[in-house]
C-alpha cells in the first residue's frame, strides 16, 4: 500500500520533486463608482480591491486538508487592463493626470517597495509592495508618463519618447502609454511593455516600435499582451517562444462583434498552444466582461462571464506544460480518501501532494 502512495506521489509531482502545475489568480474588478471622490481616491479604493484579491490569492487552501498549504498559495495574480481607472463617460481621459514615471527593467533594477524614490508613485509601490508581500508574481496595468527628448540621435531604450525635431513632441510635451507591469516574488519590477494597437484610447500614444515582452519564471516562460493586441499576428508569433500568456484586457463583450470575451481566449489558448492567464473589467453598462485560465490541453481551467456587478477572483492550478493532460481530479481524490480508511499512514507523506485541480471563484 505504501508502495502504491509513492507511485501516486511521484505521478504528480514528479521524480526530482519538480512540480507539474503552478497556481493563478485573475481578478476581474467591478471598479469603484463614485466620482464625487477625488481621482487619487478613486485609484486608491480600486488598488483596496486588489490588495484583498492578493490577500485571499496568498491565503487560499481550498477545502482539501491533506494538501499543505504552501502547495495551494498563488504563484502569480493578474489584473485587467486599466482595472484601476474606473469609467467615466463624462471625461475618459481623467486618469491620464495619475499617469506614473514607469523605469525601464532592462536599464534599472527597481523595487519601488523598498525605494523612498518611489513615495510619490502609490500604484507602482503598492503594486510592489504586494508581490513582495505575498511572495508571487503580480502583473498589473497603468499609464507610464515620459516626456519628451528632443536629442541628435535615439538609442533603442528611449526610442519611443525621444525626437530629433522639437514639432514631433505630443503638445504637452509628454508622452502617455497604456503599459504592462510584472513584478517578481521579491517586488522587482521585471517587465514593462506599452500596448501597442491601441483601441479608441484617446489621450494615449502608440509606441514608435514593437516590442514583444518576455519574463521568465521558476514556472515557464511568459509573454504579454494587452487587449486589442492579441488580434494581430505578430502575438501569434510570440506567443510560439513561450508557455504561458499574461493578458490584461477591458474587452467590449457585446454583439454585433463576434469576438465575445471568453469563447476568444479560450480559442485563442487552443489555436497558440499556449496557457492564457486573462483578467477583464466587470462593467456590465458597458458591454466588459469575461475572465479565465486556460490551457490547451482542456480548454478553460475556470472562467466567468455573468454581468452581475461584482468583482471576482477565479484560482486555478495550470500546468506548467501547455500540453499537459490533466489528472481526473474526482479520481484522485477518491483514492487518497480509500487509502486513509484503509491505513493509518503520517500525513506528512503526502505533505507535498499537488492536487491538479482546486479552482476557485469569489465574488466580492
Amino acid at each position: 500500500m505504501l508502495f502504491s502512495l509513492t507511485i501516486l506521489h511521484m505521478s504528480i509531482t514528479g521524480l526530482n520533486g519538480h512540480k507539474f502545475f503552478y497556481r493563478a489568480a485573475v481578478f476581474e474588478i467591478f471598479q469603484f463608482p463614485n466620482f464625487s471622490y477625488p481621482g487619487s481616491e478613486i485609484i486608491s479604493k480600486n488598488l483596496e480591491k486588489y490588495e484583498l484579491a492578493a490577500e485571499i490569492s496568498a491565503d487560499n487552501v481550498g477545502s482539501f486538508q491533506i494538501v499543505s498549504q504552501s502547495v495551494l498559495e498563488a504563484d502569480i495574480i493578474v489584473f485587467p487592463e486599466e482595472g484601476l481607472f474606473s469609467t467615466s463617460y463624462e471625461n475618459d481621459t481623467w486618469f491620464i493626470s495619475y499617469a506614473e514615471d514607469v523605469p525601464n527593467p532592462k536599464i534599472e533594477h527597481v523595487n519601488p517597495c523598498d525605494d523612498d524614490k518611489y513615495q510619490n508613485s502609490p500604484i507602482l509601490k503598492r503594486l510592489s509592495c504586494m508581490a513582495k508581500k505575498h511572495e508571487f508574481y503580480v502583473v498589473a496595468d497603468l499609464i507610464d508618463v515620459k516626456k519628451c527628448e528632443v536629442t541628435d540621435g535615439c538609442d533603442e531604450n528611449d526610442i519611443d519618447y525621444c525626437v530629433t525635431d522639437p514639432d514631433e513632441c505630443p503638445e504637452d510635451g509628454y508622452y502617455h502609454f497604456n503599459t504592462l507591469v510584472v513584478f517578481d516574488r521579491e517586488g522587482y519590477l521585471i517587465t514593462r511593455y506599452y500596448k501597442i494597437h491601441l483601441y479608441f484610447e484617446e489621450g494615449l500614444n502608440t509606441p514608435k516600435t514593437i516590442k514583444h515582452e518576455y519574463f521568465t519564471t521558476e514556472f515557464g516562460e511568459f509573454t504579454v499582451g494587452i487587449c486589442f493586441d492579441l488580434l494581430f499576428q505578430g502575438f501569434v508569433k510570440s506567443a510560439r517562444n513561450a508557455t504561458g500568456l499574461v493578458y490584461p484586457t477591458w474587452w467590449f463583450d457585446h454583439t454585433p462583434l463576434i469576438y465575445f470575451a471568453t469563447s476568444f481566449q479560450q480559442s485563442w489558448s487552443i489555436a497558440n498552444k499556449v496557457n492564457i492567464l486573462a483578467a477583464d473589467v466587470q462593467y456590465p453598462n458597458f458591454g466588459s466582461l469575461g475572465s479565465g485560465i486556460y490551457t490547451p490541453g482542456n480548454g478553460a481551467l475556470i472562467y466567468t462571464s455573468n454581468p452581475d456587478a461584482r468583482s471576482k477572483l477565479l484560482i486555478s492550478n495550470v500546468p506548467v506544460s501547455p500540453i499537459a493532460i490533466p489528472v481526473d481530479t474526482d479520481l484522485l481524490i477518491k483514492t487518497f480518501i480509500t487509502l486513509m480508511m484503509i491505513i493509518h499512514f503520517n500525513l506528512s507523506l503526502v505533505k507535498n501532494l499537488v492536487i491538479m485541480r482546486v479552482n476557485v471563484v469569489l465574488m466580492f
